[in-house]
């Protein structure tokens, strides 16, 4: 399995777009994950290994039936009309999904610095529209150049965090959370997780391996591998310290703050980036699903997404991370579905051969 500059570019990519304001900040992480206790830990662990798994399935399948957008897979697994439902579900979570970043910045901005959200939110829409005008290549650069940072700081919190545990470790296992559409079932829960972060990773993956001709399955899993490892780190640390950060819309940022206050604005600053890289991976997705059908200019097709996605990024930012993320999550099983099925059976064939 070879991981070529190319396959790095892609496994880059990959990871930015599930590395987001919910994932960075630690509120997916808690809500999904930590407040089923020690199981939580268990489903952490088995994201980590499904995210490496499908997404080497995922590139595999675009090289075999030469792909071109997440459609293409759809039309071939489950016929025109149920691709017609699902491609609309998939467009709506995109949307929602660059929402729910820009209320992450809003949040980061007013628990951060002390401004209004709105700033925030109108500096990060700013920002993904200059970096996306520069279609294919500077999205890919902007990866290159900012997931790197991410995986060391988050990993550097994490890993420091655990290595001075507090003196009691909290023992207790499920927590019912009535503000929450997350399943109460933890293995339920790490799948919902997954589902709705393949999305992004699908759409993501089949648009650039797709145009890459010197791609292959290995960019797909080192990423895989890479958010195998950040999974399950700042699960544990969250999952270890959660009587601290507790009640805190970003609570990596408060543990980051326990750490070390230097960390602390640094961790500020790389959560915002984490933001900027799944909002980008959204926005990017959407706008080339939209152009195949509308033949409009990608430059309009993108203002028109930022300016009406004002309105939902003003909502609250846990709320979001509670209600659309669990929701899209049980919508998107059919695609995680198909994943795992077509890979089970070419694993099949490979070994009967």
């Amino acid at each position: 399995m070879k991981v070529n500059k190319t396959n790095w570019q892609i496994a880059a990519a990959y990871v930015g777009a599930v590395i987001g304001a919910g994932f960075a900040s630690g509120q997916e992480l808690i809500q999904f994950f930590v407040r089923f206790g020690r199981l939580g830990l268990w489903g952490a662990a088995l994201a980590g290994v499904l995210f490496m798994f499908l997404g080497g399935i995922t590139i595999f399948l675009v090289k075999q039936y030469r792909l071109n957008n997440y459609r293409d897979l759809l039309n071939i697994k489950i016929g025109k009309r149920l691709t017609a439902i699902t491609d609309w579900v998939i467009m709506l979570f995109l949307f929602l999904g660059t929402s729910v970043m820009l209320s992450g910045s809003g949040a980061l901005f007013q628990e951060y610095l002390g401004l209004e959200s709105w700033i925030g939110i109108i500096i990060t829409e700013l920002l993904l529209f200059f970096f996306l005008i520069a279609g294919d290549d500077g999205f890919l650069w902007f990866n290159v150049l900012t997931v790197p940072l991410l995986i060391i700081v988050i990993l550097l919190v994490s890993l420091v965090s655990l290595a001075a545990p507090p003196a009691s470790i909290p023992s207790y296992g499920s927590i019912y959370n009535p503000n929450t559409w997350v399943s109460n079932n933890w293995l339920i829960s790490a799948l919902l997780y997954v589902s709705y972060n393949m999305v992004n990773g699908v759409v993501i993956l089949v648009a650039l391996a797709g145009e890459k001709t010197d791609s292959g399955v290995g960019g797909g899993v080192a990423g895989g591998f890479v958010l195998f490892s950040l999974v399950c780190c700042v699960t544990a640390a969250l999952f270890v310290f959660q009587e601290l950060v507790r009640g805190y819309q970003i609570p990596m940022l408060y543990l980051a703050f326990h750490v070390n206050e230097r960390l602390f604005n640094l961790y500020g600053v790389v959560l915002w980036i984490a933001m900027l890289t799944t909002a980008m991976a959204d926005t990017y997705g959407l706008c080339q699903r939209l152009h195949a059908t509308l033949k409009m200019p990608c430059f309009t097709i993108m203002a028109m997404i930022l300016i009406l996605a004002i309105p939902f990024s003003m909502c609250d930012f846990a709320t979001l991370i509670g209600r659309v993320y669990p929701l899209f999550g049980y919508l998107s099983m059919i695609l995680v579905g198909i994943l795992v099925y077509q890979g089970l059976k070419e694993g099949v064939k490979y070994f009967i051969k």
